[in-house]
């Protein structure tokens, strides 16, 4: 029975990644090239741009706090995904921070979104918005299913949560 819902979900999973669209600039803005220079955490990082540095949070996504279980893993995640590598910044807004929220895409892969299918991020539903937010929860909920990264844990906290809490 398990395995019938697994492959069921597998195959909603593969139908709604068809229908989804993948990055556009009429959706997302201008893309912006970047090397990225070195990381803060889980779901924030800094680029270089024209000589310039750029402190980024990656939009959409969640990782554990610093002092939360898994923040070191999703740190070190994002590192080797990215760090020293050409990329291309889709820029959402500015935060109160002045640090750029955005989606990063290196050699084909959304980033924010490898965080989440790796069960390293979760998606953060008070600011992903959007179309492909569905995508990103349906991905959750598999790295959910299979206990990937965080969701091998007892009893996750979503950061937004854990910082009410400590």
């Amino acid at each position: 029975m398990r395995r019938a819902g697994i492959q069921i979900f597998s195959y909603l999973l593969a139908v709604q990644l068809c229908l989804l669209a993948s990055w556009s600039r009429a959706e997302h803005g201008n893309p912006l090239s970047v090397v990225v220079d070195y990381v803060i955490d889980g779901d924030s990082l800094v680029v270089q741009r024209n000589g310039k540095e750029m402190e980024v949070r990656l939009w959409g996504v969640d990782a554990p706090e610093y002092d939360q279980p898994y923040s070191a893993r999703a740190k070190e995640a994002l590192k080797r995904l990215t760090e020293g590598q050409e990329g291309t910044l889709y820029v959402k807004y500015r935060d109160r921070y002045e640090r750029y929220v955005a989606v990063l895409v290196i050699d084909g892969l959304t980033i924010n979104e490898e965080l989440v299918k790796d069960g390293l991020s979760w998606v953060y539903g008070r600011y992903c918005d959007e179309l492909v937010c569905q995508r990103w929860e349906l991905m959750q909920a598999e790295a959910k299913t299979n206990r990937q990264g965080l969701w091998g844990g007892r009893n996750p906290v979503p950061p937004w949560r854990w910082k009410g809490i400590r």
